[in-house]
């Protein structure tokens, strides 16, 4: 129940209040589709959902622009704004998700978390959607952890706070089974998505010095 699926005060369809914070909202909402948040910066690729800023996250951001918003006025997304950025069921869309991760990464300060959610690859719904261009599965998330030297990220990363996978009924009821969940999570239609809470750290010297070894 850390962010309660990473959603709080939803506002599905309907403009958010007006609320004022000195430099902007702590919270970031990426993807928010109609999921408006009054405590979050709520952010869309679509004009069309009325969040608060229309922009591309899979594209390289530039954090010095300022950007008008009728909430909060102007803001800047400088590196390390938020404290938690929500990024539900938007992975799976996005066409770069290295540039996404990153863009991620770099907006929030240190100890801040990523909340996500994405379809798993045995999902029914991972590829019924025809915008979706990929799937996940329950080591996705490793590049961007234990692995980030893979992607040059040599002085900051994640670190997995929780991943959960979500049970279609059938992968609940061969629980009850007791079916081992490792048998499960490779049967075709019994999980259908997963939730994951990572959080921002500054690498070890140790994965520096083996991130400058390594290049």
């Amino acid at each position: 129940q850390l962010y309660q699926n990473g959603l709080k005060k939803k506002t599905v369809g309907k403009k958010c209040r007006a609320t004022s914070w000195p430099k902007g909202p702590a919270m970031l909402n990426a993807g928010c589709g109609t999921n408006l948040l009054d405590d979050h910066l709520n952010l869309d690729i679509q004009a069309s959902v009325t969040p608060d800023l229309v922009l591309d996250l899979s594209k390289p951001l530039d954090f010095e622009a300022t950007h008008e918003t009728k909430r909060f006025g102007p803001i800047t997304l400088e590196r390390g704004s938020f404290s938690h950025i929500t990024a539900n069921e938007i992975l799976e869309h996005v066409r770069d998700l290295v540039q996404t991760m990153c863009n991620f990464r770099d907006l929030l300060s240190t100890g801040g978390t990523l909340y996500y959610k994405v379809p798993h690859e045995m999902s029914t719904g991972g590829w019924q959607d025809p915008t979706h261009v990929r799937v996940f599965n329950e080591i996705s998330v490793l590049y961007f952890t234990k692995a980030a030297d893979y992607l040059n990220w040599r002085n900051e990363r994640f670190e997995l706070v929780t991943q959960r996978l979500l049970f279609t009924p059938y992968g609940k009821e061969l629980q009850r089974q007791g079916i081992p969940e490792e048998t499960i999570v490779r049967t075709p239609r019994a999980i259908e998505n997963i939730e994951v809470i990572l959080k921002k750290r500054d690498a070890t010297d140790d994965e520096k010095h083996a991130f400058d070894i390594l290049r």
